[in-house]
């Protein structure tokens, strides 16, 4: 392929074609069978150029000189004028604020019922509340046996009747988990893991953690 130089008017041979950088995303180049022989060993790949130069790229702004602006009063006014500018101040007795008054509530404190997001206490777990209820019994055994008292005694009842009712309602929650990992391993076809779990559920089969239980419940 050969092109005629405007400067010389000379013909010369076309090799390549120099793109500058910014061009270079508009080149797009055309498939083999538009390569073009130059009558030796050289092919000129044929392109369309679609100029769309990229237009200026904005510049992120540094963080502020607050030295300067600490020292510039002329700043601190043009700074003082824009912000007021963006305000709007409410003539007085005029309309109230989104709160539902002239000014907004202040601020809740952990001291006065508002309690923080952090503040808030994970469920108890079932151990714990085994727990919570034996000390309740305990303490209910401890005031009857100093006291004496129908008083005394009617609140160690109802402290025991709480505890069987934890018991009962732990193990009705532990029953219902174990039915659901059942159906949830039995989808999966996880056989095996299944079957453990309802020989756990049934006894016939007892893990050997509730065999250790058992043997210390006889022994004590």
């Amino acid at each position: 392929m050969d092109v005629q130089d405007r400067a010389t008017s000379m013909r010369r041979q076309l090799d390549y074609i120099l793109v500058r950088r910014k061009w270079r995303k508009s080149i797009l180049n055309e498939s083999y069978s538009t390569f073009d022989s130059v009558g030796s060993d050289h092919r000129v790949v044929a392109a369309q150029a679609a100029p769309e130069p990229e237009g200026p790229q904005e510049r992120p702004e540094g963080p502020p000189d607050w030295e300067a602006f600490a020292g510039s009063p002329e700043l601190q006014a043009n700074y003082t004028a824009e912000v007021r500018g963006r305000l709007h101040l409410l003539a007085e007795g005029g309309e109230p604020t989104t709160y539902g008054g002239s000014s907004p509530p202040a601020k809740r404190q952990p001291g006065n019922g508002y309690r923080r997001r952090g503040d808030i206490e994970p469920p108890l777990g079932p151990n714990t509340q085994r727990l919570c209820e034996r000390t309740r019994v305990e303490e209910a055994r401890r005031s009857f046996v100093r006291e004496g008292t129908a008083e005394s005694q009617e609140e160690l009842n109802g402290a025991k009747q709480q505890l069987f009712s934890t018991y009962d309602r732990i193990k009705g929650e532990e029953l219902m988990e174990k039915v659901k990992k059942v159906e949830t391993v039995h989808g999966e076809r996880r056989y095996k893991e299944s079957w453990k779990v309802i020989n756990e559920m049934s006894g016939r089969k007892r893990s050997r953690r509730d065999s250790w239980q058992a043997a210390a419940q006889r022994r004590g």
